[in-house]
């Protein structure tokens, strides 16, 4: 089978290119020259930087929209996205992803968690009444009881095998008295889109019946180049959770690659890796995370930053990540506690009374007995219990991550004080005590609550305030200059340089101060200034994996109609979304991004996009590639679409060696294109790999 050509690099000329890839992007930004604009309507020298920074990337044609528009009124238009109308493509992408509009209510009521999946299996909890919510959850019970029945079999693991596979024949047996054996074979063999054309070809109520059947193993071959809405479907079948979190990275690739309000989307990025929560903490944020992003970060990012503070102080998911839920007053957990003791302490004198009375009704007497002996393990289990206390995470993080910064000032003893002041801020069911087993809504349970009076930076919270006391500590988070300077410091970083410039820093910090926290005057201030223009800030930045792949994808103008391959690959480049554990979140220092292995990863992506060897994702290359014409004509084009024009010699040069290696050892050596004297016309191979190798370049990796 003849190799792909994005595979027929020999390791020579990869060496080469992965060798120019270190040396050139450890070196620091490439020499440019640049002046500070007056971003007049007039404006087009700074069009192409204004998207390399402040969206995702280029799309093809979008520069003279912009010229044409006027660079101002563009960059005004962006920094109110309200008034942008959004990309229908994306709306359309984004519809068949129904868990990303769900509340958390909605989104457990239609795909059970795990505990409820657990109770329902004991018969502690009725099946859904909802004929799909009801279907999804037969199929998580279906999943429950294999698992089990393999963790029983645990101690004969030959006879757990045999059963594994036990199980698949069985479900291959029931496949074939469904399917014609040429619909079998369709489906178990072939290329995956084969596969895929296959069990599209059968009717309706064929296809309900085979995802019904089919093993898993055939169902994944079946996913990754399926379109969205048929990868959904399978996965309801086999492995309905996990289509919530297959919604929340598949969603939020689409939005970045198609939505016309980039600058909204990527500030969104900035926000939530600023208060980060990772997917996997537990359960409960896989359910949590949509509604996190949706209504806690996007509507905030540019607004006042007291009210983002609030809103991802108050989120389910924030108080879960960091173990605020569990933060409570140890005097107020005591005394509850020991009111509970009193309590079952009293209803176990009453039971044992009236055992002693009913020597004649033996059936009640074992009632009775059946209830005590649950009563006194419950005692045993509160009197065993460790002892409540506050819990620090948070009251930590928001001080030395979400504000203050870790100079900001603040001691040890603020981190008990802000941790005391947030006691009582927990989940669960609205209005009664409860935990992550409940239905996850914020709620303020002021027994819980330290009501003494505490000291925080220096300022007096007296006691009896409450909720109160936690909403007064975010208030003087807000408003601390250290906070403005660390929040306008993190903002330039991420847009203008690895070190921003001090004065630059100091300016949006004074802005964020003066303008009571407003989030979108202190863009303005940092966009309008010298420092954003200047040549020290021009491709200074090294895109992280999630830049890279999405600036490549709109750069190529891809039609994406399956991310899963893509999130799968941006897991594999070192930053797998939602998936970052600690609270600091992923680095927004580009050379943190740089490794060899990171490298090589970023361009074997290139290379597999350019030569549409990505299930889910077409890029037509013509449009960049004149049709006719020599390899000078072209590779020019493909630079200036790509590149924009601005493409060194040692990258020109090593592309070109790359496109000379042979094909196979004695093969005839490809043409090259390095001088108007060699005029052959590249082949659709060459095209491809020249268009890889542009995306994977050094020019390309800077933003």
């Amino acid at each position: 089978m003849r190799q792909p050509s994005w595979q027929r690099i020999t390791f020579r000329s990869g060496a080469v290119v992965l060798g120019l890839l270190t040396a050139a992007l450890a070196s620091g930004a490439p020499s440019t020259t640049a002046t500070a604009p007056k971003l007049s309507s007039g404006q087009t020298a700074h069009i192409e930087e204004a998207l390399n920074r402040l969206t995702w990337g280029a799309a093809p044609g979008e520069a003279a929209q912009i010229k044409q528009l006027g660079l101002q009124h563009w960059i005004q238009l962006q920094l109110h996205p309200d008034q942008i109308p959004e990309n229908p493509i994306l709306v359309h992408k984004l519809a068949p992803l129904a868990t990303l509009r769900m509340t958390p209510e909605q989104l457990e009521a239609a795909i059970p968690p795990g505990f409820k999946i657990r109770q329902m299996a004991m018969g502690k909890l009725p099946l859904p009444s909802d004929p799909k919510a009801r279907a999804i959850a037969e199929v998580e019970l279906a999943n429950f009881r294999k698992r089990t029945a393999r963790k029983q079999d645990a101690a004969a693991p030959g006879n757990a095998m045999t059963a594994h596979g036990g199980a698949r024949a069985q479900a291959l047996q029931r496949l074939a008295q469904r399917l014609t054996p040429e619909q079998l074979r369709s489906l178990r063999q072939g290329t995956p889109e084969s596969r895929v054309q296959a069990f599209l070809a059968l009717s309706p109520e064929l296809q309900q019946q085979v995802l019904g059947t089919i093993p898993r193993p055939m169902a994944y071959q079946l996913i990754a180049w399926a379109p969205v809405e048929l990868q959904r479907r399978v996965m309801l079948a086999v492995a309905p959770q996990q289509v919530i979190a297959n919604d929340l990275t598949e969603g939020r690739l689409l939005q970045a690659v198609y939505t016309n309000r980039q600058l909204e989307d990527v500030l969104t990025d900035f926000w939530f890796n600023h208060f980060n929560i990772f997917i996997n903490k537990g359960e409960p944020e896989r359910y949590l995370l949509a509604s996190y992003e949706r209504d806690a970060i996007r509507p905030h990012v540019l607004g006042k930053f007291y009210n983002l503070l609030v809103a991802t102080a108050e989120s389910p998911a924030m108080l879960f990540y960091l173990d605020n839920w569990r933060s409570v007053s140890p005097a107020a957990a005591l005394a509850q506690r020991q009111k509970q003791i009193e309590r079952l302490q009293k209803a176990q004198q009453r039971l044992s009374l009236q055992l002693a009375q009913l020597q004649w009704n033996p059936d009640r007497q074992n009632f009775l007995r059946q209830r005590l002996g649950q009563i006194q393990a419950r005692l045993k289990r509160l009197r065993n219990a460790p002892s409540p206390g506050i819990n620090e995470n948070y009251g930590r993080e928001v001080m030395e991550l979400h504000t203050l910064g870790v100079t900001g000032g603040y001691t040890q003893k603020d981190v008990i004080e802000v941790a005391r002041c947030f006691t009582g801020w927990t989940i669960g069911v609205p209005g009664t005590p409860g935990g992550p087993q409940n239905h996850p809504a914020f709620y303020f349970n002021a027994r819980l609550h330290d009501n003494d009076p505490k000291t925080v930076l220096g300022q007096n919270i007296p006691g009896g305030g409450g909720m109160q006391d936690g909403l007064r500590v975010l208030w003087i988070l807000a408003h601390s200059p250290a906070t403005a300077h660390h929040i306008s410091y993190e903002l330039a970083q991420r847009f203008v340089n690895d070190e921003p410039p001090a004065a630059l820093v100091n300016r949006m910090a004074k802005t964020f101060l003066s303008s009571d926290g407003d989030l979108r005057r202190v863009m303005e201030t940092m966009i309008n200034s010298p420092e954003f223009w200047s040549a020290a800030a021009q491709k200074s930045k090294i895109k992280s994996p999630m830049e890279m792949m999405v600036s490549s994808l709109r750069a190529t103008g891809a039609n994406v109609e399956n991310p899963l391959r893509l999130t799968q690959l941006l897991a594999q480049m070192g930053q797998p979304l939602y998936g970052k554990e600690p609270p600091t979140g992923y680095s927004n220092v580009g050379q943190d991004w740089v490794s060899s292995a990171g490298l090589l990863s970023r361009l074997n992506f290139s290379l597999m996009l350019a030569s549409n060897r990505l299930p889910g994702v077409r890029v037509d290359l013509a449009q960049f590639a004149p049709r006719e014409g020599d390899a000078l004509a072209v590779s020019g084009a493909l630079f200036d679409d790509l590149l924009d024009g601005q493409v060194s010699p040692a990258t020109r040069n090593t592309i070109f060696k790359a496109l000379q290696e042979p094909v196979r050892p004695n093969a005839v050596r490809k043409a090259a294109f390095a001088t108007p004297e060699n005029p052959h016309p590249l082949s659709p191979a060459q095209v491809q790999l020249t268009a890889g190798l542009i995306l994977g370049s050094p020019e390309f990796q800077r933003r």
